[in-house]
């Protein structure tokens, strides 16, 4: 006969499955907790990266906007510069700079009041050479500034146990493979770069000279001074104004201690995390700086209103000179009719020259003049 054998009693017959239904929840609780705490160090994360790129960009555009403001000044000073061949023919070139063609502390051509006597002067052209060379101390100080605030940036932007990288995407080959750039100079960054054509004084020789009751003068001059570089322009790689930020948090940031959770029992490691970003530099109306080294200097129509008088000054000198001539015996007429088509060839060049001026596209003053409406900005942009 079978025996039937019965549990007389029942008690703890579920702690088993209850064990191990706490298990299972826990560690999908630990899951889910981890889960969460990747996705919000993700976040932040991406956020910080977001926020290291544009701010870097938006540096990027300030400094452009400053170094494009301050070459039009640099510009326009050399652009009411004389040339010192010609009488008060004005040279917007840095070949040939002297004294300013306008009256002022940059004009060296002056009047003792003294009949048939000469002088040089350089006070004028010494002005201008100290003026040129205070804006470019000051063009040189906001490339230093922007290196530093760059700098700056990567370290203060970025959240906390997060390290960010920020570079010109020509220097990423791929987004595994940042190649962070050696610094000698730091308008690299800019991509911008000094025009070496450089810039050439000459101080003024005056001569004064009294004719039959008349006062001319008349004007030479000596090389002066020279400086090496004059205004920026453009490198190779200006037209590449992006940014890429490569981010990552590592598993040993002190904030990941702790985590993950149930490490040991589970069997996983913490991955480290990271994110890309990428934010552009940008100026609707043109590029502000001109695209390669020369010397024309350009000319601004408020420059131009005020050579002039000096021009039209200069003209009445050939017309004295031909009223003068004309009652020379033997030279007479035909003196005076090639010294007014002497005043009238000088009078062409000007106004050419003075026209080139204003609307060269090469130059600086032109390049600022188009563009500095639509000034430079950044915004973020695809990274591909």
């Amino acid at each position: 006969m079978q025996k039937v054998f019965q549990i007389k009693n029942n008690k703890g017959q579920v702690i088993p499955y209850f064990i191990v239904l706490t298990m299972i929840l826990l560690i999908s609780w630990a899951m889910m907790i981890n889960i969460a705490k990747l996705i919000r160090d993700r976040m932040i994360l991406q956020n910080s990266v977001d926020n290291t790129v544009l701010s870097v960009a938006t540096l990027q555009a300030r400094t452009l906007n400053i170094l494009g403001a301050t070459n039009y000044l640099l510009a326009t000073i050399l652009s009411a510069a004389s040339n010192p061949k010609v009488v008060m023919f004005p040279s917007l070139s840095t070949d040939k700079i002297a004294g300013s063609m306008i009256p002022g502390i940059f004009s060296d051509y002056k009047c003792l009041g003294k009949s048939n006597y000469s002088f040089s002067s350089r006070t004028g052209v010494q002005n201008l050479r100290k003026a040129v060379n205070a804006i470019q101390t000051i063009q040189n100080a906001a490339v230093a500034e922007h290196y530093m605030k760059y700098l700056q940036i990567l370290k203060d932007i970025p959240a906390k146990d997060c390290s960010v990288i920020v570079v010109p995407s020509r220097f990423v080959n791929d987004l595994k493979n940042f190649n962070i750039p050696n610094i000698s100079d730091p308008s690299v960054l800019l991509g911008l770069k000094k025009n070496t054509k450089g810039i050439n004084y000459y101080e003024t020789k005056n001569y004064c000279i009294d004719l039959k009751s008349k006062h001319y003068h008349i004007v030479d001059s000596v090389p002066y001074a020279k400086d090496k570089y004059s205004w920026y322009v453009q490198d190779k790689n200006f037209y590449d104004q992006k940014f890429i930020a490569y981010g990552v948090k590592l598993p040993s940031a002190k904030s990941n201690k702790g985590y993950p959770l149930f490490a040991n029992l589970i069997g996983i490691k913490w991955p480290p995390i990271t994110a890309y970003s990428a934010a552009a530099v940008y100026n609707v109306d043109g590029y502000m700086f001109p695209e390669n080294e020369n010397t024309k200097t350009g000319l601004d129509p408020i420059v131009a209103v005020g050579m002039l008088p000096i021009v039209a000054k200069q003209l009445k000198v050939f017309w004295d000179f031909a009223e003068l001539v004309a009652k020379i015996p033997i030279v007479g007429i035909a003196g005076a009719a090639a010294l007014v088509a002497s005043g009238a060839y000088y009078a062409y060049q000007t106004y050419n020259n003075i026209y080139d001026g204003l609307t060269d596209e090469t130059t600086p003053i032109r390049q600022y003049k188009k563009s500095y409406n639509g000034g430079w900005d950044a915004h973020l942009v695809p990274i591909k």
